[in-house]
């Protein structure tokens, strides 16, 4: 999940938006944007997708190819 945390920030960074504005844009609450970002707590699957989609992003879910 570290790399979801970090995409977050990232991405709102880029778009220029704070915490607030994205909990808005998302639907999620302040305090836990706050607390994902700080990595102090775990998203799910489903606040994951809200923030990301908030953001332009998506979450790609692929089978790996055999090497």
């Amino acid at each position: 999940m570290d790399m979801i945390y970090k995409e977050i920030i990232k991405s709102r960074q880029e778009k220029g938006l704070s915490v607030l504005q994205l909990a808005e844009k998302s639907g999620c609450a302040f305090k836990s944007i706050y607390i994902w970002e700080s990595g102090k707590g775990n998203i799910s699957f489903e606040n994951a997708e809200k923030v990301l989609n908030a953001l332009g992003k998506e979450i790609v879910i692929r089978d790996r190819e055999k090497e």
